[in-house]
């Protein structure tokens, strides 16, 4: 379970990421960056801070160079541990990072290294979901025309019930029902934001049209008023509902967009179990929400 404390830091991260890696798209090195931000986790946990950095400095190529910078400005300019900052003043953001590690006591530099490596898990999922090279495109219309009073729970079922029995190819109904029966679960223990970025990352097109469903209730039907995508921004229908998860200031909004999705995901799940999955094997706990809808 993610709290409160822990989701305005995650999003914290994720505004941060989003930001840095958002001009990467026009860069040649693209494929190169995204590539490496995957190993990056690795490296610091094997490695260690320091290291790392040196390392990323040392190889003198443009996204190494770029994926450090972002550890540094992050760990010295906005970090929870940048309070530390005001030792040593007048120099870049990296000779900074390196002279607060020299002089870092056990307790800071432990916390400087977990605040780097959550930031580069933020770096993998993100910079990997935004740049997968499978585009998304959403086939199904929208239903603004309902009215937002007819947008209740009986509506939302509806909506998950036609993508769901319209799912043809085998590949999407087989990872698509799987994938549903633990979407419940990720999306209470890990958030929303992380949750749905996964599935974009997904090499299959089973755990992306979940993302789609999940998606296109939440920016076309849900009554929430959420930024939908425009031609002028160049983004998917799954970019746009991430975009949204990562701005949201207000708590209260972005806890209504994560129980609507995780309404959504158990609609899927029940409706995909129901219609797909012919197994005999024990289910994964069903919660409360679950049993109202099976009942329903």
């Amino acid at each position: 379970m993610i709290f409160y404390a822990d989701r305005n830091l995650q999003q914290k991260r994720a505004r941060f990421v989003l930001e840095e890696i958002s001009s990467w798209r026009q860069k040649s090195w693209l494929d190169k960056a995204v590539q490496h931000a995957k190993g990056m986790p690795v490296e610091l946990r094997a490695q260690g801070l320091m290291i790392t950095i040196a390392k990323l400095y040392a190889k003198n190529e443009t996204h190494t160079k770029t994926m450090a910078d972002i550890l540094s400005r992050w760990l010295v300019e906005y970090a929870p541990v940048c309070s530390w900052n005001n030792r040593i003043q007048a120099q870049t953001t990296t000779k900074r990072l390196f002279s607060l590690l020299q002089h870092a006591n056990r307790r800071e530099y432990i916390q400087a290294q977990r605040e780097a490596l959550a930031l580069a898990e933020m770096i993998k999922i993100l910079a990997d979901a935004i740049y997968s090279q499978e585009e998304y495109q959403d086939i199904f219309p929208s239903q603004k025309e309902l009215s937002n009073s007819q947008k209740d729970t009986e509506l939302m079922g509806a909506f998950v019930l036609n993508r769901v029995s319209a799912w043809q190819q085998d590949d999407i109904i087989e990872k698509g029902t799987a994938k549903s029966k633990s979407l419940p679960v990720e999306i209470k223990s890990e958030g929303i934001l992380i949750a749905f970025a996964n599935l974009m990352r997904s090499q299959n097109k089973g755990e992306r049209e979940l993302a789609g469903i999940i998606a296109s209730w939440l920016l076309k039907n849900s009554p929430l008023k959420l930024t939908a995508p425009t031609s002028e921004k160049k983004e998917n229908l799954l970019q746009a509902f991430l975009k949204n998860c990562i701005e949201i200031n207000d708590m209260a909004t972005y806890q209504a967009i994560q129980d609507q999705a995780m309404k959504v995901a158990i609609y899927i799940k029940v409706y995909a179990t129901a219609l797909y999955d012919k197994s005999d094997q024990e289910d994964l706990p069903v919660s409360d929400e679950e049993e109202a809808i099976n009942e329903h």
